[in-house]
């Protein structure tokens, strides 16, 4: 909560202009409708308030694709080597 409340503040006018979707494995969103937070977080999450902030679970990256696109990206790197090498 801490970071969006610091790029809430550094990149403001981005911020104020689109919608900002929050992908998280963390319950943001209850943290901030909490009103019996203590501290700074009610002042922060006050703040945040004002931003069209839209909150998503982080989903996974299929290891598949991972291998796919190393895969991919390696058989360049190997067969320019071996143009180097003859």
């Amino acid at each position: 909560m801490l970071a969006l409340f610091i790029i809430s503040r550094k990149l403001k006018h981005y911020i104020q202009t689109f919608l900002i979707i929050v992908l998280t494995e963390h319950p943001l969103r209850s943290v901030m409708e909490n009103s019996k937070a203590i501290g700074t977080l009610p002042k922060w999450a006050s703040e945040l308030r004002s931003y069209e902030l839209k909150y998503e679970p982080r989903t996974t990256i299929k290891v598949q694709v991972i291998a796919d696109f190393i895969v991919d990206f390696t058989s360049g790197v190997i067969d320019h080597a071996d143009q180097l090498e003859g």
